[in-house]
């Protein structure tokens, strides 16, 4: 039987989760010092993981500057015409930032949200945190389009180009997240670029190692605590 690498070397990381949940225990009557350790541990697995998988993968301490290098990368490959979709919008923080950078290899945007936070508990956050009142944020871009309500509905309407396209994953949740990327995953084309928000937590991670990396030959962008982003071979 096949084995998947990807799967493999995060198991390889069993070690540092072990020492690191000693210490979880040894502090387990402190609730926010077990949570911050719990933590830890996550962001340790994720690094170490990245480490194995790709071996000097540029590391950046802000996703800030990890969009820098994403900017930076999308202009070298095509001056124009990229189509832009951001799945998990909440208030606009990452939107805005990348209209209102200078922007012209920038075709459309389209973000997606219910904009009335999360659907279900994630994390140490409850039920509809992110809530922006059902209202997507006052951003004016004339390349901007939004997409209110369950992404399970709303990208079926959408009609995928075969323009370069770069991929915001910020859903947080698995099924959400999965149904995006089944929608796309025949339209990628080479140089597209993909980027999690949350690629250290396990929801994100299940399908970067389940469905994206054994199916796709991609390279690494760089990495942050928290994130990651690639680009299609």
């Amino acid at each position: 039987m096949k084995t998947n690498k990807f799967r493999d070397a995060d198991a390889s990381t069993g070690l540092s989760r072990a020492v690191l949940a000693i210490l979880v225990r040894l502090f387990s009557k402190s609730k926010i010092a077990q949570r911050r350790l719990e933590i830890l541990v996550e962001h340790v697995d994720f690094l170490t993981w990245v480490q194995h998988n790709f071996p000097g993968a540029r590391f950046y301490r802000t996703r800030e500057k990890l969009w820098k290098q994403m900017q930076y990368t999308a202009t070298e490959v095509c001056g124009g015409g990229w189509d832009c979709y951001e799945f998990g919008v909440a208030h606009g923080y990452l939107t805005n930032k990348w209209l209102e950078a200078p922007s012209g290899y920038i075709r459309s945007w389209n973000g997606f949200d219910r904009f009335s936070g999360l659907p279900t508990n994630w994390r140490d956050l409850d039920e509809g945190h992110f809530d922006n009142e059902g209202v997507p944020p006052e951003i004016k871009d004339k390349r901007l389009c939004w997409h209110v309500g369950n992404v399970e509905e709303t990208l079926r309407s959408v009609n995928l180009t075969n323009n370069p396209k770069i991929l915001f994953f910020d859903l947080d949740l698995y099924d959400p997240t999965l149904f995006v990327w089944n929608k796309f995953k025949d339209s990628l084309i080479s140089q597209d670029i993909i980027y999690f928000d949350e690629a250290f937590d396990g929801d994100e991670r299940k399908i970067l190692i389940e469905e994206v990396l054994p199916k796709l030959k991609v390279k690494i962008l760089g990495h942050t605590p928290y994130a990651l982003a690639l680009q299609i071979l």
